[in-house]
């Protein structure tokens, strides 16, 4: 089957700049429906400071294509607000200063500070009305930040997040269109409702956007090709934990749908570079993303 064809089933629909079609469903709790007085309302600014928040290590050959992502962004009222840690302060400065990207802050916290804590710290560091979930070693199309601002522009949720994504598998060749639910790590809040996580080193996103999406209006939009989510080999998560998405997801891609599928993501966002600075460290017997 075509790749068009296997997207158009999956109901994942290519991307377009001139047709940005989003799914406006609201999921609001029984106990606190948007539409009854509970909920925030949308904010009256046409242009909000949305602020990217990321969280780095540092780690060679992930942030820079993240940055590049942020860098191609249609949006322009924006910030990266970059969290690190004393190791991998000159690493994040350098690969900043490469990327040429505008309004980009780097703030160096301490080494016992968990991924919990550096995203409080990225969150108390920013500027902007809207808070947007970066992740340092995930792909982003050009208009990942256009739709979120748009949704909870036109809505009284208190924060956004995709219904699936894009799973990729670079070493394997293989990627998938996710199953359905709140996906964490795609969250966009208004900051007054900016969640507090806790100190953990993984899995510290669950339990606030849990928490959330109990007691406030929560906005989901399908558009499945905003988001990569990259499956690697410095993951906090284990190889058998991906390959269960892979066996929940909606569609496999793989094969010659999976060559299509890279030639209509590389028009978008580095993933010929990914794929390729990947290569690059195996072939060179280095652990490719550290």
């Amino acid at each position: 089957m075509a790749l068009i064809d296997t997207l158009g089933a999956a109901a994942a629909v290519p991307i377009s700049g001139s047709d940005l079609r989003l799914d406006f469903s609201l999921l609001a709790p029984s106990d606190h429906s948007p539409f009854e007085g509970g909920g925030p309302t949308a904010p009256d600014r046409a242009n909000p400071r949305v602020s990217c928040l990321m969280v780095t290590t540092g780690r060679r050959a992930v942030i820079r294509h993240s940055l590049e992502c942020y860098r191609r962004q249609a949006y322009e009222n924006r910030e990266l607000v970059v969290v690190t840690q004393p190791d991998g302060l000159q690493a994040v400065s350098d690969f900043v200063a490469d990327s040429g990207a505008a309004n980009v802050a780097i703030h160096c916290v301490g080494p016992e500070m968990t991924l919990g804590d550096c995203r409080n710290v990225s969150i108390a560091r920013s500027r902007g009305e809207m808070l947007m979930h970066w992740d340092d070693d995930d792909l982003y199309d050009p208009l990942r930040i256009t739709a979120a601002v748009a949704l909870l522009s036109q809505s009284r949720a208190a924060a956004a997040l995709l219904a699936r994504v894009l799973i990729w598998w670079p070493r394997r060749r293989i990627a998938a269109i996710s199953k359905r639910r709140l996906w964490e790590g795609t969250i966009t809040v208004l900051r007054e409702y900016a969640p507090a996580y806790p100190s953990l080193a993984k899995g510290e996103d669950t339990p606030p956007v849990s928490a959330l999406a109990r007691t406030r209006p929560i906005a989901t939009y399908d558009f499945p090709l905003l988001y990569v989510y990259t499956v690697h080999a410095g993951n906090t998560w284990d190889t058998r934990h991906f390959e269960e998405m892979f066996e929940k997801a909606e569609c496999v891609i793989q094969d010659e749908d999976y060559v299509e599928l890279i030639h209509l993501l590389s028009a978008r966002m580095p993933v010929l570079e990914y794929e390729a600075d990947a290569a690059r460290a195996e072939a060179g017997g280095r652990p490719p993303w550290l």
